[in-house]
């Protein structure tokens, strides 16, 4: 297992930069698994009792920048 698996390195910062144009935290970076799983496993969403404010606040922004589509049937990522 790579000792950097989960951190915020120099070339995951520049990744999403140049892919959401916009800086992203270590709260979101790790929040993606959770996303991942969610919509791979038709959780239907999330569950918002398990999340912080802070990473509402991240999937509200992913929902305002249209790289999350939330539809009653089903939740993709793009």
């Amino acid at each position: 297992m790579s000792k950097n698996r989960g951190m915020l390195t120099d070339n995951i910062r520049e990744k999403a930069s140049q892919f959401l144009k916009r800086e992203i935290t270590q709260k979101e970076l790790r929040l993606y698994p959770y996303i991942d799983y969610s919509i791979k496993n038709a959780c239907n969403g999330w569950d918002y009792n398990k999340m912080d404010t802070e990473e509402i606040r991240i999937l509200n922004q992913l929902y305002k920048e249209n790289h999350l589509i939330c539809a009653s049937e089903k939740v993709k990522m793009v």
